[in-house]
């Protein structure tokens, strides 16, 4: 007996039928075959019988058979889209056919009602009442004279029948279709000439025709019983007499049971079968002694050869242990040697490509050099000098020439003199003591790296992956850092870079050799190794600046990823794949706090994450309080895997396998011990043991590591060292049975899945591992090599001697499965899918370089550029002088477009040098109208410039009234403000007051906490948040410059201290990439300053909910509106007592004002939208 229907009653048929069609499977044997012939013979018949015009077939399915069937007039409809669109595809050229959905909920009868309604291989898969219900409904209201069901009309269980199918459900519906349509008579049943045996599932059929009419014509009455039901059965008898099993006696039952029938005319039936079968008996008896006489001979025949076969056999071990004793010498010889030379070559490569590097830069230095000496004076004079006294034509000229240095150099003078020039020398670049040495810009290191590699291969990336783990010790992370490349770099070109520089193949070996992966190692770009978290990030961000196609960094690890999310410069193209984000400790699953609050960050700035398992999506998303947006990527294996389905060894010996560290509690030791307690029992078992390191207790010295050498020195123990993956693979692939048992508390408490269990999984052998949830839901539940304790390990070793065929057939089931769903073909296209989402090649072709210092406002807009199909650089720059020379003459020649964030040093520069057919734009904010900056408006060469970009119409105007800039190339376009997921809807609000950013005092921090003071006099219990670094942790802050504005900090924070109201009232939150959810604990955002441009963090708050309150510098109203301005600090007292006291609907509707204000003007989208079209003059493709 199979499932009970009531657990059925739910099942989602469409569904199921969607998903089964999606995959790629069709309808079923039923339509396919013999089985198709006898439906399209039966259907044909009736259709000429019955003189049919049109026909409606309610669940087509994937067409088949219609090709033999002809019908005058056919529509068909199908739960399955699907389905659907692949048959109007298929058809498509036959008018007499239509294909439509079948939705139950909207299903039109009247405009589907045809003549004939038909029903093929539909009602027992129709396990959902409600759906069946409304299915015959529909059938029968959509036929005018007849309707045809092919099915069965039983409600029992046909043994060998799949009953414990959820889409499989028996029903007796011909009592359901008397009873449900009185007016529809049953005039036929036609039963089938296959009738159901188990042996043959494919080519027989449990279904046969039922025929139903509404009216018929006195030509067309047909005649029909409840007595003829003995008539199917009997003829279902004859379609099948020679075969005999349990559904011949439910038949012959029937036959019993039906009193309507004479005793006399069912034993002439019987004894025709009888007849038939006789004959078919004895036809048989003859074979049989044909063949029996057959069968002797051969005997005798095989016996010989058995012996001759067992003599072979033992000469040929006998050979094969020399043989193989000798291919192992000499393979070990080779070996060592392959790895001595190839360790010799590897060396002196980079021996070479340093050597070559090193000139190549001595190279660069002495044309640096000579060309200063060609434009020093005393080269000039002594160039002209000697000239003077090779002829007399030089010595006229003398004279003139020394004359034209003496006004230039005076002219340079003047320049230097008036502070308008612009410091040109190269920048000294800051780093900590393990990044390249100070003597060595970074960014020219970077191109001297590229120089080494033919074609630039490295700028053409559209990837770089980074993953915290050593590229020098194989184990699962370093498994997931050469699988991740080969599936993103099958796509895409991609380039990798290593923790740590290479010291041995074992896990690069892995990578695929593909021209669209470059590998990079630390010493490639100058720093040493391995690199830290804070050196990784620095080198992504090189790499990311110069590599103009990348869209997508990829990380592995909590601590790299946080450092990598502070930098805005990967905004929109950060996908972190984070697993380690806690602990198993001895009390099991463990959040690690310090990796948690880390994590919080990631997760909030990530484009999105790459998870493990749905489980670490599951507790990201607990973790961090919101959902995430993510791409599932599990551990993979290679699409080559099918070359190490290695038959296993013809002996009868039982070979047990397992490939991976040793240590405590993950069972080696006590496998070790099982299988050698068999072996004593005369079981014959060889236990391979492939292993790099054996690991002590985390504890301390237990004489794991000297008890388990022990163990490893017994003869049934073959102990293989430091075995490449390919290798490791290739053995595992030989074994009867895979260890892959792991620390109980470990998998019990663990989110994630072994990769050895995917890759034993996946080459079809049967692998113990512990019965922890997630290996249950990998390889299913009733896997038979689970176990809860290792005293299971013995019977299952032992079972081993004869292991059963539906044993066999379950681990091929799962390593097609594992194959299909977790090589890296099948999870190339779902990754790409995420990596490629919003993306486009609106912009392609465009060279974009972008020059300047501080370019956080400008971030997100290379990233849409890039996202679109640019290729953009970035330019380095100091704020008033350059960081590289070499790279800015680059970036001046590469670049279509040239766009200076902020008018400084880059853009006095680039102004200067401006090469023909290049176009400049340069982008004004504030400090540029300073008179520390001054002197930089005022050296730029404003006939090369093609359009100012101004933040706000108030610098334009301070612009105009300092500089000599035409209007006529000038456009006033703000800075973009992103959407906040954490938008503050309602009513509700607190006396929480936030400001982002104190330094410099032009901030004035002191207003707010005026404010702050007299809330709190009056008993409102206010806060202040300060967001952003304080005066004292910033160096450019330590300047002798600068001590008149630290006395002010140190002024405001005794205060502070001093003051009741304000002490333990203010806040310093600190710098941290988390301002969008920083915002949810304020309620009012301050803009206290003296003088601003724009005030980013007003407009942003405001888009998070928060009131805005901002002081009258000048420009505010134009910028935002007079309802957020306060002139005082009583006014503001005042405004904030206001909301208050405020009804919540009154918040509400404030709120939301607020921030369709800033939508509706600084809309990020729209933002991008007006520098592409007016400042680039890059259209927007009409979609």
């Amino acid at each position: 007996m199979g499932v009970l229907d009531k657990d059925k009653s739910g099942f989602d048929v469409a569904g199921y039928w969607e998903q089964r069609y999606k995959s790629g499977r069709n309808s079923g044997s039923g339509s396919y075959g013999r089985l198709a012939k006898f439906k399209a013979d039966y259907i044909n018949g009736l259709i000429d019988r019955f003189s049919i015009k049109n026909v409606v077939e309610l669940g087509c399915g994937d067409g088949n058979q219609l090709s033999i069937i002809d019908y005058p007039s056919y529509v068909g409809l199908d739960i399955s889209k699907t389905i659907v669109d692949a048959c109007n595809e298929k058809f498509e050229k036959d008018k007499s056919k239509e294909f439509f959905l079948y939705n139950p909920e909207s299903y039109d009868v009247d405009c589907f009602r045809r003549e004939l309604a038909i029903s093929l291989d539909v009602i027992y898969h129709l396990s959902n009442d409600e759906i069946y219900f409304t299915y015959l409904k529909h059938l029968f209201h959509s036929a005018s004279r007849f309707v045809v069901v092919y099915s069965n009309s039983q409600s029992l269980y046909r043994g060998g029948v799949n009953e414990d199918a959820q889409y499989i459900r028996f029903r007796n519906f011909n009592k359901d279709v008397e009873q449900l349509f009185p007016d529809w008579k049953l005039i036929e049943v036609e039963p089938n000439f296959y009738p159901f045996n188990p042996s043959l599932r494919e080519e027989t059929s449990i279904a046969d025709f039922y025929v139903y009419a509404l009216e018929l014509s006195e030509q067309e009455q047909v005649s029909w019983k409840e007595s003829d039901e003995l008539y199917v059965s009997i003829q279902k008898l004859l379609n099948k007499a020679s075969v005999s099993d349990e559904q011949n006696q439910l038949i012959l039952d029937t036959c019993k049971d039906n009193r309507a029938v004479s005793e006399k005319s069912a034993s002439q039936i019987f004894a025709k079968i009888d007849e038939i079968e006789k004959k078919q008996i004895d036809s048989c008896f003859n074979k049989y002694e044909i063949l029996l006489k057959r069968f002797f001979t051969l005997e005798d025949q095989l016996q010989r050869e058995h012996e001759s076969k067992q003599r072979l056999n033992q000469e040929l071990q006998e050979k094969s242990s020399e043989i193989d004793s000798f291919v192992r010498t000499h393979d070990r010889k080779i070996k060592d040697l392959v790895k001595s030379h190839a360790s010799e070559i590897h060396a002196l490569t980079r021996n070479h490509e340093t050597k070559i590097g090193s000139l190549e830069s001595d190279l660069r230095t002495l044309k640096r050099e000579l060309t200063q000496i060609r434009h020093s004076v005393r080269y000039q004079v002594g160039y002209h000098i000697v000239r003077a006294r090779k002829s007399w034509h030089g010595a006229l000229a003398l004279p003139i020439a020394l004359l034209k240095i003496v006004k230039r150099r005076m002219a340079e003078r003047k320049t230097r003199s008036t502070g308008a020039n612009v410091d040109t020398k190269k920048a000294k670049t800051k780093l900590s003591a393990q990044t390249p040495q100070e003597s060595t810009n970074i960014h020219d290191q970077f191109f001297d790296f590229v120089a080494r590699h033919p074609e630039s291969r490295i700028l053409k990336s559209r990837a770089i992956i980074y993953g915290d783990v050593s590229p020098n010790v194989l184990d699962g992370s370093s498994i997931w850092l050469t699988s991740i490349a080969n599936i993103i770099s099958s796509d895409r070109p991609t380039t990798l870079l290593l923790k740590d520089n290479i010291a041995n193949q074992k896990v690069v070996s892995n990578l695929a050799e593909n021209d669209n992966l470059i590998v990079v190692e630390p010493k490639d770009l100058g720093f040493n190794a391995p690199l830290t978290p804070e050196q990784a990030t620095l080198a992504l961000s090189l790499m990311y600046s110069h590599c103009p196609r990348v869209t997508a960094v990829i990380t592995r690890g909590v601590d790299v990823g946080y450092e990598v999310q502070k930098r805005k410069e990967f905004s929109g193209a950060f996908y972190p794949y984070i697993t380690d984000f806690y602990e198993i400790t001895e009390g099991g699953f463990s959040l690690v706090e310090s990796k948690v609050t880390k994590l919080k960050e990631v997760a909030l700035n990530a484009k999105a994450i790459l998870f493990q398992t749905d489980e670490i999506h599951r507790k990201i998303e607990e973790t961090v309080g919101y959902k995430v947006d993510g791409c599932k990527l599990p551990p993979t294996i290679p699409d080559e895997i099918g070359q190490y389905f290695l038959p296993t060894t013809d002996d009868k010996r039982i070979h047990v396998g397992y490939a991976g560290k040793i240590q405590p509690n993950w069972g080696v030791e006590e496998l070790i011990d099982e299988v050698g307690k068999l072996v004593s029992l005369g079981y014959d078992i060889k236990l391979h043991i492939a292993t790099g390191k054996i690991h002590e207790s985390k504890k301390g010295s237990s004489g794991f590591v000297e008890r388990v050498k022990g163990l490893l020195d017994q003869e049934f123990v073959q102990l293989y060292q430091d075995l490449p993956r390919n290798e490791a693979l290739a053995l595992v692939s030989k074994m009867d049975l895979v260890w892959c048992y792991r620390d109980p508390n470990l998998e019990d408490s663990t989110l994630e899945l072994s990769t050895k269990l995917v890759e034993t999984a996946s080459l079809g052998k049967p692998c113990v591992a512990y019965a922890s949830e997630i290996n249950k839901n990998f390889l299913g539940p009733d896997y038979p090599f689970l176990i809860r304790s290792l005293g299971e390990v013995s019977g299952i070793i032992a079972s081993l001697r004869q292991p059963k065929e539906t044993v066999k057939k379950e681990l091929e089931v799962l390593s097609n499965y594992v194959i299909e769903n977790y090589s890296f073909s099948a999870l190339r296209s779902t990754v790409s899918e995420k990596l490629d989402e919003d993306t486009s090649e609106v912009f392609f072709g465009k060279r974009i370089a972008i020059s300047g210092h501080d370019l956080k406002f400008i971030y997100p807009y290379i990233t849409h550029l890039r996202r679109q199909g640019a290729d953009v650089g970035i330019d380095p720059w100091d704020w008033g002088s350059n960081v590289s020379p070499d790279v800015t003459q680059h970036y001046a020649s590469w670049a279509d477009y040239i766009f200076c964030e902020w008018g400084l040093a880059n853009a006095v520069w680039h102004s200067k040098n401006k090469k023909e057919g290049k176009k400049l734009f340069v982008r004004i904010h504030a400090q540029e109208v300073r008179k520390k900056a001054e002197k930089f408006g005022h050296a730029i060469d404003a006939y090369q410039v093609d359009s100012f970009v101004f933040v706000s119409s108030l610098i334009r105007e301070q612009a105009f009234e300092l500089f000599d800039w035409p209007k006529s190339k000038t456009i006033i376009i703000p800075n973009g403000v992103k959407k906040n997921r954490f938008f503050k809807a309602g009513g509700k609000i607190g006396p929480f007051l936030g400001i982002v950013g104190i330094v410099p005092t032009t901030k004035r921090l002191d207003r707010a906490l005026d404010l702050l003071e007299v809330l709190n006099e009056r008993g409102w219990g206010a806060k202040l948040y300060c967001k952003g670094q304080r005066p004292e942790e910033l160096p450019f802050m330590q300047a002798p410059g600068r001590r008149q504005e630290l006395t002010y900090y140190e002024e405001l924070y005794k205060k502070i201290a001093n003051n009741p109201h304000l002490k333990g009232h203010v806040i310093f939150d600190g710098w941290g990439n988390d301002v969008e959810q920083w915002y949810k604990k304020v309620d009012f955002i301050l803009s206290p300053s003296d003088n601003e441009s724009f005030h980013y963090a007003l407009a942003d708050g405001a888009m998070a909910g928060c009131i805005p309150l901002m002081w009258p510098w000048k420009g505010a109203v134009e910028t935002y509106t007079s309802e957020w301005v306060v002139k005082d600090n009583e006014e503001a007292v005042n405004r904030v007592e206001f909301f208050l006291n405020a009804s919540q609907h009154a918040i509400e509707d404030f709120r939301l004002s607020s921030k369709k204000l800033v939508s509706d003007k600084f809309y990020e989208n729209d933002i991008f939208r007006l520098l592409d079209n007016n400042f680039l003059g890059l259209k927007h493709e009409e979609k």
